[in-house]
């Protein structure tokens, strides 16, 4: 059975869509869902960093100056002005 996955992210209130993730002939799982919600996740909370960086530059870092490849979300979307938000950034907006 020949078939191709594609996941999208899309604007909330803009007609904006971003397709972040194909598969041939794969089913997406559960597992699946839950990392592109984690990885959507970490692109809002970098949203976020963004504003305040200057103020607070341990919120996080613009992606062209990673050390690592960024979360494949962010490596989808970015030309180099997202922020890659730090893992204690991240941490605390989990438990707002």
């Amino acid at each position: 059975m020949s078939r191709i996955q594609v996941i999208f992210i899309r604007g909330l209130i803009s007609p904006w869509k971003q397709p972040i993730f194909f598969c041939y002939d794969c089913s997406v799982t559960i597992e699946l869902l839950f990392n592109f919600q984690n990885e959507e996740f970490i692109y809002v909370v970098g949203y976020v960093a963004k504003n305040p960086l200057h103020k607070f530059p341990t919120l996080g870092i613009y992606t062209p100056f990673l050390n690592f490849p960024p979360s494949s979300c962010l490596q989808t979307l970015s030309t180099g002005a997202l922020i890659q938000p730090s893992i204690e950034f991240i941490e605390n907006v989990r438990q707002i």
